[in-house]
């Protein structure tokens, strides 16, 4: 009964492949090697006006063309305008503040009550610090670092003030 059931379940498996559908081929297959047999039907019509269609053999009378008109430059007279008097703005109307309206309410006072504050839990906590760690470079830069090293020779380790000043840059405040 088993070999029965396997050689069925191969049957139903294999029949989605025997009838499976023919795949287009790849672009570059179409484009490499273009099947030649397919066309329209309106490749084998042809076309023609008055009955006598085209004659590709004659060659045709065109006139020369330009895509840029010509022109000729005019010229205009021209004359000296004057501007000693011009109007400066004489305002004709006069303007008046605009009536505001006091408020009815702004006069009153309201009264507020105080609340306590809640002291927050890590409020009596402390926590332990160290110091930042610091090491000198183990590299070399270049030149110029050589010659920031021998200026600033035996002063230390420098604070953000002196690096801002060394860097030329605004101190932020």
């Amino acid at each position: 009964m088993r070999p029965l059931a396997f050689i069925l379940l191969i049957l139903v498996a294999s029949r989605g492949v025997l009838h499976a559908q023919v795949q287009e081929s790849t672009m570059s297959q179409r484009l490499l090697q273009p099947d030649r047999t397919l066309g329209s039907a309106m490749q084998s019509k042809t076309f023609s006006s008055s009955g006598g269609g085209v004659d590709a053999s004659k060659e045709a009378s065109v006139k020369d063309f330009s895509l840029f008109k010509e022109f000729a430059l005019k010229s205009f007279d021209t004359r000296q305008f004057d501007a000693k008097d011009f109007w400066k703005g004489d305002f004709l109307f006069t303007t008046k503040a605009a009536p505001v309206k006091a408020d009815p309410a702004s006069g009153k006072t309201f009264g507020t009550k105080t609340l306590p504050v809640k002291e927050a839990r890590e409020a009596g906590k402390g926590y332990d610090s160290r110091a930042y760690a610091t090491r000198d470079a183990v590299v070399k830069g270049k030149t110029s670092q050589e010659r920031l090293d021998d200026k600033f020779k035996g002063q230390g380790p420098m604070n953000i003030d002196q690096i801002r000043d060394l860097l030329n840059k605004p101190k932020l405040e």
